[in-house]
C-alpha cells in the first residue's frame, strides 16, 4: 500500500519543478533585457520609462533572477539529499541481499537468473559467472521442473509461492530445499521474481529419525498391550480351570463374574493392539462383541432372552475405554444374573448415544426390578459401589430407576476435563 509520494515524485517536473523553472527563465530574460536597456545595448522600449521606474524594473528583475537561482540551488540540494538516501537504501538492501544466510537470487519472468547472493552460490557449488545469466530451470531436478514452472507462473501473476523442491548442485546431486517466490513489482506491475531457497535436507533427516523413534515407541506400546492381553487371558484361563473344579454354585458364579471382568479388560487391550497408531477405540463395536461373548458363553439359558442394541459410533481414548468396558460388562452381566429369576424369557436393551460431546449409556430390562434395600441405600451394596467407582473414573453420573424392570443410565463426557487427552493418531 502506498502512503504518499516519494522524494523523486515530489521533484518531478510535472508536479512543481517544471513550471517554476519556466517562470524563472522568463523572468531572467526580462531581467537581462532590462539590464541591456539600461546599458544602451538594445532598445526594447524601456527608454520611454522614467529612470525611477527603470530602476524598479531592474531591481525586481534582479530579485526574481536571484529567487530563481535560490530555488535552483534548493532543488539541487534536494536532489543531492535524495541521491544520498537512495544510496543508503541501496546499501541496506545490498547488505540484506548479500549477507542473508538463506540463498537469494532474482530472475526475470522468462526464467533468466539476474543476480544471486553468496549463500545460493555456496548451496549450488557453482561459480557466480556460470550461475548468473543461466536459466533457473536448469538448476531444478527434472521431475520437479513442471511444478517449479507452474509456481513461477503464479508468482508472475503477483501471487507469492512457498513450497519444497529438489535443487541440483554442480555435480547433479539432488538437494531438498524450501523455496519461496516473491514478485518484484515496478510501477504496480510484476517485473521479476525474487527466489529464496534454503537447504532442509538435514532437517528432513532429523524429522525422519524422529518419525522412526515414534514408530518404534508405538510398536513398544502395541507390544505392551499385547502382553497385557496375554497375561489377562492366562489368568482368565486359570479361573476357568478353577471353575470346573468348584461345586459350590455361589462360588462358581462369583468366579465366572470375575472371569468376565478379566475378559472385558483383555478385549480392550486386544482391540488397542490391532488399532496400530491410533489410541481411540470404537466402543460401539466393542459393546456388540462383548454382548455376543456374554450371550453365548456365560450361560446357555441366556440365549432365550431378547437383546436389542442401539449403538451410535463412539470412540474413546484407551484410558477411558478400560473403565467403560468394565462398566458395560457389569451392567449387562447383572441383567442376565438378577433381572429374570425363574424366567425363561426376557428383554434387554443396550443404548449407546453421543450428543454434544456427552456419551449416554443406557441398559434397560423388563425384569423384576431392583431389590428394595438397593433402592433405599445403594451405597451399601458391593455392585452399586463398584459401578460408582467406575463411573467416577469417567467423570460421569449414574442414575437408575426401577419401574416395570430396571433402567441404568450413565452419562459422561467423551473427553475428560481433569486430564487433557490427545489422540495418538500420528501420520508417519
Amino acid at each position: 500500500m502506498r502512503t504518499g509520494p516519494s522524494n523523486l515524485e515530489r521533484l518531478h517536473p510535472g508536479r512543481e519543478v517544471g513550471p517554476v523553472i519556466v517562470l524563472f527563465t522568463l523572468v531572467g530574460f526580462v531581467g537581462i533585457a532590462a539590464m541591456a536597456e539600461a546599458a544602451g545595448v538594445a532598445s526594447l522600449g524601456l527608454d520611454q520609462l522614467d529612470p525611477r521606474t527603470q530602476l524598479i524594473v531592474l531591481v525586481l528583475s534582479c530579485l526574481l533572477v536571484l529567487g530563481g537561482l535560490l530555488y535552483l540551488f534548493r532543488m539541487m540540494h534536494q536532489f543531492g539529499k535524495w541521491s544520498r538516501e537512495a544510496w543508503y537504501s541501496e546499501q541496506r538492501f545490498r547488505s540484506l541481499f548479500e549477507m542473508n544466510p538463506s540463498g537469494i537470487f532474482s530472475m526475470s519472468l522468462n526464467g533468466t537468473i539476474l543476480a544471486a547472493n553468496r549463500s545460493v552460490i555456496e548451496l549450488t557449488r557453482r561459480k557466480y559467472e556460470k550461475f548468473v545469466n543461466s536459466q533457473v530451470i536448469n538448476h531444478v531436478a527434472r521431475k520437479e521442473r513442471k511444478e517449479f514452472q507452474r509456481r513461477a507462473m503464479e508468482t508472475g501473476k503477483g501471487i507469492p509461492q512457498d513450497f519444497e523442491t529438489l535443487w541440483l548442485d554442480h555435480e547433479g546431486n539432488e538437494i531438498i530445499v524450501s523455496a519461496t517466490m516473491i514478485p518484484i513489482r515496478v510501477n504496480q506491475k510484476v517485473a521479476g521474481i525474487y527466489v529464496m531457497v534454503e537447504d532442509i535436507g538435514a532437517l528432513k533427516g532429523k524429522q525422519q529419525q524422529i518419525n522412526r523413534k515414534i514408530k518404534n515407541n508405538l510398536q513398544l506400546i502395541n507390544d505392551m498391550h499385547f502382553m497385557v492381553k496375554r497375561n489377562l487371558e492366562m489368568v482368565s484361563s486359570l479361573l476357568e480351570v478353577q471353575i470346573n473344579y468348584v461345586e459350590n454354585k455361589e462360588v462358581k458364579t462369583n468366579l465366572q463374574v470375575s472371569d468376565f471382568r478379566l475378559s472385558a479388560m483383555a478385549r480392550v487391550h486386544d482391540r488397542r493392539y490391532h488399532m496400530g497408531t491410533s489410541s481411540r477405540l470404537k466402543m460401539d463395536a466393542y459393546v456388540r462383541d462383548l454382548m455376543d461373548s456374554i450371550y453365548y458363553n456365560y450361560d446357555p439359558s441366556f440365549s432365550n432372552y431378547d437383546v436389542t442394541l442401539k449403538l451410535d459410533p463412539v470412540e474413546l481414548n484407551i484410558n477411558r475405554a478400560i473403565p467403560f468396558s468394565l462398566l458395560v460388562n457389569e451392567l449387562i452381566v447383572n441383567c442376565f444374573r438378577y433381572a429374570f429369576p425363574n424366567r425363561e424369557k426376557g428383554k434387554i436393551t443396550v443404548s449407546l448415544i453421543e450428543s454434544g460431546g456427552t456419551v449416554n449409556l443406557v441398559v434397560r430390562d423388563n425384569g423384576v426390578g431392583l431389590p428394595d434395600f438397593v433402592m433405599v441405600d445403594p451405597e451399601n451394596t458391593l455392585g452399586m459401589t463398584l459401578l460408582e467407582k467406575l463411573v467416577s473414573q469417567l467423570d460421569g453420573e449414574l442414575s437408575f430407576r426401577s419401574v416395570r424392570g430396571t433402567e441404568m443410565t450413565v452419562s459422561f463426557p467423551r473427553k475428560s476435563d481433569k486430564s487433557k487427552e490427545e489422540d495418538l493418531a500420528i501420520k508417519l
